[in-house]
């Protein structure tokens, strides 16, 4: 089972409301928030010292995240953000004016090459392999791309195992991720985040400051119980 573009165009018009809130209200918003500032720390890492860097992202969305690329650095001379949804695309067009940003259907637009290919919170509802040889199709050799997988041994999968919103899901554990995924680039820097906690965001204000607590807690003892890792690799 797959969460198809029907489903993202019903979600075009909150996608970003629902995830990146001013303020966290939720573990959802905190999740989306922390997983955006460690990508931002990549790029930063990736874009020093360096201009007119072209950028691909797989499963954009509403274009949220490459508006905050284009806020957050002056490095990226162009970006592409492509998505299985028309609707998703339509909303990107529509709040994006960033002459360097632009948007296509996936399939529609003929693609080049690119330094940076970015695919946040797709890979876990794909074919792994289908995926790799997209991204390394269109990576120039040497460059990067910056990915998420999610695992199954994870608080988030324990709880919410055998639910219907994580049905599309193929989890594995994070060490199987790592096998596969050094078949095909090289691992430069990766990030576990994610801890989930439900009962502690009930009382937001309280949770704001206890989440990290636990995060930082949690990376010396217990990785695997993170929802999420996300990978700053290099084209071989």
């Amino acid at each position: 089972m797959k969460k198809d573009a029907k489903f993202y165009d019903k979600e075009s018009s909150v996608y970003s409301k629902k995830r990146y809130p001013f303020v966290d209200t939720d573990y959802l918003h905190f999740f989306f928030k922390k997983r955006l500032r460690i990508l931002l720390s990549y790029l930063d890492f990736i874009s020093e010292k360096r201009t007119g860097i072209n950028l691909l992202e797989i499963g954009c969305a509403d274009g949220v995240v490459l508006r905050a690329i284009s806020k957050h650095s002056k490095s990226f001379s162009e970006m592409l953000g492509i998505d299985i949804s028309p609707k998703m695309i339509e909303v990107a067009k529509s709040e994006t004016f960033d002459k360097n940003i632009l948007f296509a259907v996936k399939g529609e637009k003929e693609l080049s090459f690119y330094d940076v290919i970015l695919e946040v919170g797709v890979l876990n509802m794909n074919d792994f392999g289908d995926e790799f040889s997209f991204v390394k199709k269109h990576l120039r050799k040497g460059g990067y791309y910056i990915c998420s997988v999610a695992s199954g041994t994870s608080f988030r999968a324990l709880f919410k195992s055998g639910k219907e919103e994580d049905k599309f899901h193929h989890f594995l554990r994070f060490e199987e991720y790592d096998r596969k995924i050094k078949k095909n680039f090289i691992i430069i820097k990766s990030s576990h985040y994610g801890l989930f906690i439900p009962l502690i965001w009930k009382f937001p204000i309280f949770a704001r400051i206890i989440q990290p607590i636990l995060e930082n807690l949690f990376k010396l003892v217990a990785k695997r119980f993170f929802h999420e890792k996300i990978y700053l690799l290099k084209y071989k």
